[in-house]
C-alpha cells in the first residue's frame, strides 16, 4: 500500500490547523515555542544548503514542508520516527509538539492580521480502508486538518478534486499540483497543506521611480531588470565585511522580508557562511538606518520532488516497504512514496504575494548615504517578526 504525500510551500503542504487545542499550549507559550520555532528555521537552512548548488533561483516554505512532515510524524513509529525526528528536529513530546503549533496556527491565521495569511490542511483517505481512530484524530484536532473519503482507483477524479482544493485554498497560484502519475490505485491517503501570503510594504516603492537596469549574473553576464527605488527611508540594517542585511517590513508590524545581499557578486561564496545561528545575529544588532534601496521586481515559482532531499537529509526508512506507519493504520505496508513541495513569491512595488503575486527605460542617480542596490545575487525570507518564524526563503539569481 503507498502512502503519498504532497507539499507544495506558497501553497501546498501539510501545515498544523489546530482548531480545537488551545488548552495544549498555554503552559508552553515559550520555551516549546522556540524550540519549535528553531526546529523549523534550522530545518530551513539544512535544506537550502541543498538547494544552493547549480545557479537556480529557489524558492520554498520551511513551515510548510516542516508541518506537513509533522503530520506524517504522528504516524510513525520505531526507527522511522526516529529518522525523521533527527532530520526536522521536532520536540518528542507530543503533547509539547502539538501545543506549539497550535500556537503559530492561530498566529498566522489570526484574522486580526493586516497582512492575507492563512493556512490549511487536509487528509484525503481511501473509502473504506482502515485508518486509526486515534491518527484521525489527531490529524483533525492537532492540525486543524480537514479529513475527505475519496475513491483512488478513480484517479482522474480524485486528483482533480485534490487539486482544485490546492488551487482554492492559494487563489489560484498553484495549479495541477498533483501530476497524473500521483495518484493511482494502490495510494491509500493523501496529505495537503496550502499556505498563502499577501502583505504591503510599509513603505511602498513608487511605481513611477521603477526603471529597467542590469542585474549582473554570477557569470559576469547580465539580464534587463525591473528595479524599484526608495530613498530617504529608514529600515532594519546591518552589514558584515561581506554582506549587507535589511528588513523590509510589511504593513501591521507582524511580518517581513530580510534581503540578504553580498557586498561582491560572490554569492555562491557567501551561502557557505550563512547558517541559522548567522541570521539570528544579523536580526539582533540590526539597526535603524536612512537608505537608498533599490531592489529588483521578481516573481519566483519552485516545484520540487523532495524524496530524494529527505532521503539524503537522513529519513530513508520512511520511503520503503520496511517503514513503520502503523500509528496511522493496522495494516502494515504503508509507506511514503512521493513528497512534492511548490512555492510561489512574487514581490512588487506594492509588497509581495506568496502562495505556500513597471517603468520606462531610464538611468537613476544615486545620492549619497547608505546603499543598497540589488543588482546581483541575493538570499530572503519571509518572517514573523514576533517570533522569528521562517514562513519562506529562498535566493533569486536572475529575476527576469
Amino acid at each position: 500500500m503507498i502512502r503519498r504525500v504532497r507539499i507544495p510551500a506558497a501553497a501546498f503542504l501539510l501545515l498544523v490547523i489546530s482548531v480545537g487545542g488551545y488548552y495544549l499550549y498555554q503552559n508552553s507559550r515559550n520555551v516549546l515555542r522556540d524550540q519549535t520555532i528553531d526546529a523549523c528555521n534550522s530545518y530551513a537552512f539544512k535544506l537550502y544548503g541543498l538547494y544552493d548548488e547549480g545557479g537556480e533561483n529557489v524558492c520554498f516554505s520551511p513551515y510548510s514542508i516542516s508541518t506537513c512532515m509533522s503530520m506524517v510524524y504522528e504516524g510513525a513509529r520505531g526507527e522511522t520516527a526516529k529518522e525523521m525526528q533527527h532530520v526536522f528536529g521536532w520536540e518528542k513530546n507530543d503533547t509539547h509538539r502539538l501545543s506549539a503549533n497550535v500556537f503559530l496556527y492561530d498566529r498566522l491565521n489570526d484574522p486580526k492580521s493586516e497582512c492575507e495569511i492563512y493556512t490549511a490542511n487536509a487528509i484525503w483517505i481511501q473509502d473504506r480502508f482502515p485508518f486509526e481512530e486515534d491518527y484521525i484524530g489527531v490529524v483533525e484536532e492537532g492540525y486543524g486538518g480537514e479529513v475527505t473519503t475519496v475513491d483512488f482507483t478513480r484517479s482522474v477524479e480524485t486528483r482533480e478534486v485534490i487539486n482544485t482544493w490546492v488551487e482554492n485554498r492559494t487563489k489560484g497560484k498553484i495549479q495541477d499540483l498533483l501530476p497524473r502519475e500521483m495518484i493511482h490505485a494502490d495510494v491509500r491517503f493523501v496529505l495537503t497543506n496550502a499556505v498563502y501570503f499577501k502583505g504591503d510594504w510599509v513603505n511602498e516603492f513608487n511605481p513611477a521611480r521603477t526603471r529597467e537596469a542590469p542585474f549582473y549574473l554570477t557569470d559576469g553576464s547580465s539580464v534587463t531588470a525591473e528595479m524599484m527605488y526608495i530613498k530617504d527611508t529608514s529600515f532594519n540594517y546591518t552589514e558584515t565585511a561581506d554582506v549587507q542585511v535589511v528588513e523590509l517590513p510589511y504593513k501591521g508590524g507582524r511580518y517581513s522580508m530580510v534581503l540578504v545581499l553580498p557586498k561582491e557578486n560572490n554569492l555562491d561564496e557567501v551561502e557557505k557562511d550563512v547558517t541559522v545561528e548567522n541570521y539570528y545575529h544579523w536580526l539582533s544588532v540590526m539597526k535603524e538606518e536612512e537608505l537608498v534601496l533599490s531592489v529588483p521586481k521578481y516573481k519566483l515559482e519552485n516545484k520540487y520532488d523532495m524524496k530524494e532531499d529527505l532521503i539524503e537529509m537522513g529519513m530513508p526508512l520512511a520511503f520503503t516497504q520496511e517503514a513503520d506507519l502503523t500509528k496511522t493504520s493496522p495494516i502494515k505496508g504503508l509507506f511514503i512514496e512521493n513528497v512534492v513541495h511548490q512555492a510561489y513569491v512574487e514581490v512588487n512595488e506594492k509588497g509581495t504575494e506568496a502562495g505556500a503575486a513597471t517603468g520606462a527605460s531610464g538611468t537613476l542617480s544615486i545620492p549619497k548615504g547608505v546603499r543598497f542596490i540589488v543588482d546581483h545575487p541575493f538570499l530572503f525570507t519571509i518572517m514573523d517578526r514576533e517570533t522569528g518564524l521562517i514562513l519562506f526563503m529562498g535566493r533569486v539569481m536572475d529575476p527576469s
